[in-house]
């Protein structure tokens, strides 16, 4: 997802512009004690939800709003996991109008930036086994690549988690020969020789910056840290003990077979970002890819979750409906929903 912060910072706050999917919303970031340089985004705050989720039905009538009334997908799925850990599918829509199969909770879907919550999943479990520490910079895991530093700041691991590393959303030279893939293409020579010759524009860890590029990087030092490939490192690390069985790096074959939310108070945290609202913070990731996008969020306090997945790309396709669910239906009982 197409995102970014651009602010002043004095002392201990930046002051700017929180910009995604084309809309912008001026916010104020103050610094987070736990974890130096992470961003807080604050603005007035709501009303709390209720503390109950909106029932299946009336999840059913807002997703066949959005499919059949604004064309948004051609079909969503939304996966609830409440207190005690029951779990519900509800489900609306077709795979492709050449496949008139229902969707339901085994169907397969690409999940784009929510690959980056699996890789500080990994990173905050290698630090808890004294494996790394957060402020290790990056190039001492990456020694066949020159990572770009400015003013004698080095890139930290934590910077790249954060999105804080002064790297771009993506590198400047990329071929972008399929937009349904546009990494398929990008060779380690060609990342090699961008990080070469890029000039960050500040010291990391002053400001956000959303960024795939650092996301990517950030994978590759946790995989050669730990002796081996990306993809096996999420499935021994996270995928495996979770029970994740049926998630995937690359598209095996049995799979094969069958936005800016502005938010009364936005942190961004390793991987998530988080919203809270009187008596409430909701912890969250959304992304996109060519042809999918996908929402998973929870509230540890009433320990509930929430995952959205539909077959089209859009701007804000799901973010809004996820957020909205999580919290628990917020206006929906009013008649009202996004």
């Amino acid at each position: 997802m197409q995102a970014s912060y651009v602010g002043i910072l004095t002392g201990d706050s930046l002051r700017g512009t929180f910009t995604q999917m084309g809309r912008a919303t001026r916010l104020s970031l103050g610094r987070v004690a736990a974890l130096p340089g992470a961003p807080i985004m604050t603005a007035p705050t709501e009303p709390t939800y209720p503390a109950r989720l909106a029932l299946d039905d009336s999840i059913h009538r807002l997703l066949a709003h959005r499919v059949d009334d604004l064309h948004r997908a051609r079909g969503i799925v939304v996966a609830i996991l409440e207190p005690g850990g029951a779990r519900r599918v509800v489900t609306f829509g077709v795979n492709d109008p050449s496949d008139a199969r229902a969707l339901d909770g085994n169907t397969v879907f690409e999940i784009g930036s929510n690959t980056k919550v699996f890789t500080s999943l990994v990173l905050a479990d290698m630090v808890r086994r004294g494996e790394l520490r957060l402020d290790d910079p990056v190039d001492k895991y990456l020694p066949d690549l020159k990572i770009p530093a400015h003013n004698g700041h080095a890139i930290r691991l934590v910077d790249l988690a954060m999105h804080t590393s002064g790297l771009p959303r993506v590198p400047t030279n990329m071929p972008m020969a399929n937009p349904r893939d546009p990494y398929a293409d990008y060779t380690r020579d060609r990342l090699r020789a961008f990080l070469g010759s890029y000039a960050l524009p500040r010291d990391p860890g002053a400001q956000y910056e959303y960024s795939n590029l650092g996301a990517g990087l950030l994978g590759d030092a946790l995989a050669h840290r730990a002796g081996t490939d990306y993809e096996t490192l999420v499935r021994t690390r996270v995928l495996g003990p979770l029970g994740l069985h049926d998630t995937r790096v690359t598209m095996a074959d049995m799979l094969a077979t069958r936005r800016s939310v502005a938010g009364p108070v936005l942190q961004v945290g390793l991987g998530w970002h988080t919203v809270s609202r009187v008596g409430h913070e909701l912890v969250f990731h959304s992304g996109e890819t060519g042809g999918f996008a996908s929402f998973m969020g929870y509230d540890r306090q009433r320990q509930i979750a929430i995952v959205v997945w539909s077959n089209a790309a859009m701007p804000e396709a799901i973010d809004d409906l996820g957020l909205f669910l999580l919290a628990g239906g917020g206006s929906l009982y009013a008649g009202t929903a996004p």
